[in-house]
């Protein structure tokens, strides 16, 4: 690991850190593995409520609803998914958490040179906060149209049952859609400017042992164009290597489910396909191969900013260690 910040060293950073051989594929590993048990575990325990979210999808057809209605119709809509509710609430929190852990022990390795190791102590629970205020963040920069949007879609369903045509409905829809199109691509060079910013906040935060979400500021300042660039330049390789395997993998999939699905118009047969061994352990290696792909995405692009965090221009972690020699 370079002792000092610069362009190269934040590019290199994913392959210079300690620990390179071992780290980033137990990392991605235990994720993928994580990932794949907790999704058979939530399909496992959802599986009434799936089983009546697809009764009440197959009985929308016989609902005696207005079509002309938007309103009624995102009602019933919005109905039939109730029963998944509570487990989206518990997904999420789920994926919040793991989120966090993998997170923080991603940080460790950049920043101090630790071997892998999972847990949930203070580190995992200051990036669980760092991690909520960076979404936060994100919500407020694009709350103005995101608002158009919603906006827009609930004057639509209000007015609706008063007698607007379908094409002005679409017109308004259309109109709306567009502009919050408009405003995200006005605030997204904004998003992208702060989030830069901020980037070494999560790095930061694991360096000090205390939440420094705004304080990154300061680690980013004069570094924003090697952070963003380096940032940049793995995002695009590792997504493009992304995109490919998983092109494969999809192929693999249907190739080999297609021969079983032909034909077959019974959703009896349909769902005992689905549920069956072998579709549930292609789906399982899918989720596995895709989910190990994910992390050592994300490991791997968080790289720069946690270099930027690591080389703190008001004390970094190798300027404390050569410091330490004199102690």
């Amino acid at each position: 690991m370079q002792n000092k910040f610069s362009f190269e060293g934040a590019l290199s950073a994913p392959f210079k850190a300690a620990h390179f051989n071992s780290f980033p594929w137990l990392f991605a590993f235990t994720y993928a593995l994580l990932v794949t048990l907790l999704l058979g575990l939530f399909l496992f325990m959802a599986q009434g409520a799936i089983g009546e979210f697809i009764a009440a999808i197959e009985s929308l057809e016989n609902a005696n609803i207005d079509e002309d209605d938007p309103g009624a119709i995102m009602a019933l809509m919005f109905g039939t998914m109730a029963p998944l509710l509570p487990f989206a609430l518990i997904g999420a929190i789920a994926s919040w958490v793991v989120y966090a852990v993998f997170l923080a022990a991603s940080m460790r390795r950049y920043v101090r040179d630790e071997r892998f190791r999972l847990g949930f102590g203070g580190d995992e629970v200051r990036m669980m906060v760092v991690s909520l205020l960076w979404w936060l963040l994100s919500l407020v920069i694009f709350f103005i149209p995101i608002s158009l949007m919603v906006s827009t879609f609930r004057t639509v369903v209000a007015l609706s049952p008063g007698g607007l045509s379908e094409s002005a409905i679409e017109a308004q829809l259309l109109g709306g859609m567009l502009g919050g199109a408009g405003m995200f691509l006005i605030f997204l060079p904004v998003y992208i400017f702060v989030a830069t910013r901020l980037a070494p906040c999560f790095g930061l935060t694991i360096k000090d042992r205390r939440i420094r979400f705004f304080d990154a500021w300061n680690v980013s300042r004069g570094r924003f164009w090697p952070i963003l660039g380096a940032f940049i330049i793995l995002y695009v390789v590792v997504s493009i290597i992304s995109m490919v395997i998983d092109q494969i993998l999809q192929f693999t999939l249907v190739t080999s489910l297609t021969p079983q699905f032909m034909n077959m118009s019974d959703p009896d047969d349909i769902l005992s396909i689905l549920s069956s061994g072998a579709f549930l352990s292609m789906m399982g290696v899918y989720v596995f191969i895709a989910s190990f792909v994910a992390a050592i995405q994300q490991h791997v692009i968080h790289a720069p900013a946690a270099f930027a965090a690591r080389h703190d221009p008001r004390g970094g972690v190798d300027d404390a260690a050569q410091i330490d020699i004199f102690n």
